[in-house]
């Protein structure tokens, strides 16, 4: 959350998050009062990832700054996190929202992996998704420079 509000009063005026299962009052006051677009971890999983990233690209229609934060993935998939919280969303979510927006991402970074809990998979997830990025945006910087 502070993060958020930093990127909010600095960078942006659109902010989006996706896979929120708890927060403070004061959190969701700041969510309502600066017009953040949250979706939570339940929002998904009744919804779907795919109405969720239609919704997303409805909201925020240019370049994208895509900050994954591994907390938002359920511990049952990568239990070496910061605050692990049960009833997260899953990898495959994660590399969804990845490949969706690739076209419209111009910087990523993922965070929140806790080594000193690690027995290697959290670290093996992360890599991956990683890996997914780099393949997704230069296979859609390809496709647009050959179409251009």
């Amino acid at each position: 959350a502070c993060i958020s509000r930093h990127v909010i009063d600095d960078l942006t005026q659109k902010y989006v998050s996706i896979g929120i299962r708890s927060g403070t009052r004061e959190e969701y006051e700041y969510v309502s009062e600066n017009k953040i677009k949250m979706f939570t971890a339940e929002d998904v999983y009744s919804n779907g990832i795919e109405k969720i990233i239609s919704e997303f690209r409805d909201y925020i229609r240019g370049p994208v700054y895509l900050s994954i934060d591994m907390d938002a993935i359920d511990p049952a998939y990568a239990p070496a996190l910061g605050t692990p919280e049960p009833f997260g969303i899953t990898p495959r979510d994660v590399r969804d929202v990845i490949s969706c927006l690739a076209p419209q991402i111009v910087g990523f970074d993922l965070v929140e992996i806790a080594p000193a809990y690690d027995s290697g998979g959290t670290a093996v997830l992360g890599a991956k998704l990683v890996r997914d990025f780099l393949a997704a945006s230069s296979k859609a910087r390809s496709f647009i420079e050959h179409t251009l």
